[in-house]
C-alpha cells in the first residue's frame, strides 16, 4: 500500500471574497489533504460586492476584473484567467 499522502487539488474561481467568507476560505485553504488555490477579481465600481480588506491566511491570486453587460445582466470576467490556470496546472 502506498503510504504517501494523496492530495486533492482544488481551484475555486470567485468574483470576490467578502468579509463574511474569509473564515470559510481560510479553513478550506488550510485543509491538510487538499491543495487549494482561489482566484478572485479586483473590486470594481460597477458591482456592490467587494473583497474583504484582510485576506491573510488565504491562498489566493487576484486578477483584474472586467464587467460585461449582456442582455441586461452583468457578467464578471477575470483578465488573465487562462494563463493563471496554465501556471497552476504546471506547478502541481
Amino acid at each position: 500500500m502506498n503510504s504517501a499522502k494523496q492530495f486533492k487539488r482544488v481551484l475555486i474561481l470567485q468574483r470576490v471574497i467578502p468579509s463574511y467568507h474569509v473564515e470559510l476560505f481560510k479553513r478550506v485553504t488550510s485543509l491538510e489533504n487538499i491543495i487549494c488555490k482561489i482566484i478572485i477579481g479586483t473590486d470594481t465600481s460597477k458591482l456592490k460586492a467587494k473583497n474583504a480588506s484582510n485576506l491573510n491566511g488565504i491562498d489566493y491570486e487576484i486578477l483584474p476584473s472586467k464587467i460585461i453587460s449582456l442582455l441586461g445582466r452583468k457578467i464578471a470576467y477575470h483578465k488573465g484567467l487562462l494563463n493563471s490556470l496554465k501556471k497552476i496546472s504546471l506547478a502541481y
